[in-house]
This record gives C-alpha cells, sequence and structure tokens, in this order.
C-alpha cells in the first residue's frame, strides 16, 4: 500500500503531454508507457536498493525509518525497535507522527513539507528528539536527507539513527 503511494507520488507528473519537472519544463517526450516503465523502474531499483540497507543494519546499531512524501513511514528495520521500541508491523503505514514528540510536530511537519517541495541536499546531523513506545522523549545522533530524483524531484526521506554517541548539535535546546 504505502509503495503503491510512493509510486503515485513518484510518477504524479507524468500525463499523455510529458513528464513535467518543477515549473512545467518537459524533460521527456512522447510515449506514455514509456515514460510510465522508466518511472517505475528508477523507482524500484531505488526502493529495491534502500530495503536491502535498512534490513541489514539493526545489528551495526543504526535505526533506519524510511518515508514517503507524506510522511508516511514505509520502512523500519530492527535498530528502529532496538531504539524506540516500536515493532515494525505498528510503525509501517503510520505517520511520522508516531516519533515526532507532541511539542514539535507542527516544527517537523513544516519543515519537512518545504524539503519534499523544495529538497535541498544539505548535512542536517543533530541530536534529535525521538517518542519512544514507553511514552519516554529520548534523543539520539541522527541524520535526515531528502530522496531526490535527478531532477530534483522529492519521494521521501530518510532518518538514520544510533545511540552510540552524540553530534554536539541539539537543534531544539
Amino acid at each position: 500500500m504505502a509503495m503503491a503511494r510512493a509510486e503515485h507520488q513518484l510518477c504524479a507528473g507524468i500525463d499523455d503531454s510529458g513528464i513535467r519537472a518543477p515549473g512545467g519544463t518537459e524533460v521527456v517526450a512522447r510515449g506514455r508507457t514509456q515514460r510510465l516503465r522508466q518511472c517505475l523502474d528508477s523507482f524500484g531499483i531505488v526502493v529495491s536498493a534502500m530495503e536491502a540497507v535498512v534490513q541489514r543494519e539493526p545489528e551495526c546499531g543504526r535505526a533506519i525509518v524510511v518515508a514517503d512524501v507524506h510522511g508516511v513511514i514505509t520502512q523500519w528495520n530492527g535498530g528502529c525497535q532496538r531504539l524506540f521500541g516500536y515493532p515494525a508491523a505498528q510503525a509501517v503505514g503510520s505517520t511520522l507522527d508516531l516519533i515526532v514528540p507532541e511539542h514539535l510536530r507542527e516544527t517537523h511537519w513544516a519543515g519537512f513539507h518545504r524539503a519534499m517541495r523544495e529538497p535541498q541536499v544539505k548535512d542536517l546531523a543533530a541530536d534529535l528528539p525521538v517518542l519512544c513506545a514507553d511514552g519516554e522523549v529520548r534523543s539520539f545522533a541522527g541524520r535526515l536527507l531528502v530522496l531526490s530524483d535527478g531532477l530534483g524531484v522529492a519521494f521521501g526521506a530518510v532518518a538514520i539513527y544510533t545511540d552510540q554517541g552524540t553530534t554536539g548539535v541539539t537543534p531544539f535546546g
């Protein structure tokens, strides 16, 4: 279900007149079926690679969360359950509100939606507060990345957390 939503978002710019990049520039001409196939093939490669990385990381002490452009969790590895306490069955399909502390949700969603509209490559590493399953808010060293295609169109985000130290950056006090 989540993959279908992400495919829809990734390929939303496909119609009979071509694929349009932000600003309306046509980037591929002719052949809707071929454009759709190229779009889904690219998406499938990225998703397959991401799944392989996400599922391999729990033994390394890293929690990896992947969300689509709507903030719905699509990937949740064993490291997430170990650090945050939520099983994958509860997390996948939920929004990021599951792990964003209530007092930070408005700020989080404003930043998340801005990043999805205007993805930029930035180094966003900080000690990030996470609402854990036991109701406690704990900080983990984390890195946030927007996932975007070669045209700069966002199709999701990934957060990578560890409990093996601190970045020394605390953006929320």
